[in-house]
């Protein structure tokens, strides 16, 4: 009987202190979620000003912007060409000498097929000789 009223008891604080601690992160969620929002609204507002701020005089200075851009990626255009023209003419290199890796590879073997062959016709000559 007493431990049944242990852990009715033990139950019981446990859902207070569970009401509690959830009592608790609400406002702080609710808080956090005001501060998302007033972020927001401050981030639009500010692109609203830098909008409103071009179309009056801003407008050099968006050119001026522009053009590094766009001398940024001829650079990098560039630069990435002269990568890919070096991976080519590396591959180049490679398949030459793969191919002459090849070649020489033929030719040994063939000079060991010749010299098999020559042996055995010499073999030959001496058995029709005896």
């Amino acid at each position: 009987m007493k431990l049944l009223k242990d852990n009715e008891t033990k139950k019981k604080r446990e859902e207070i202190e569970t009401k509690e601690k959830d009592e608790k992160e609400e406002p702080e969620d609710e808080d956090k979620g005001r501060e998302q929002e007033e972020q927001e609204e401050g981030d639009e507002e500010e692109k609203e000003r830098e909008r409103i701020g071009r179309g009056r005089g801003g407008g050099e200075e968006e050119e001026g912007e522009e053009e590094q851009e766009e001398e940024q990626e001829e650079g990098d255009d560039e630069e990435e060409r002269g990568r890919i023209g070096r991976r080519m003419e590396e591959k180049r290199k490679e398949r030459e000498e793969e191919g002459e890796r090849r070649e020489e590879e033929e030719e040994e073997k063939k000079k060991k097929e010749n010299k098999k062959k020559n042996k055995n016709k010499k073999k030959k000559e001496r058995k029709r000789r005896k």
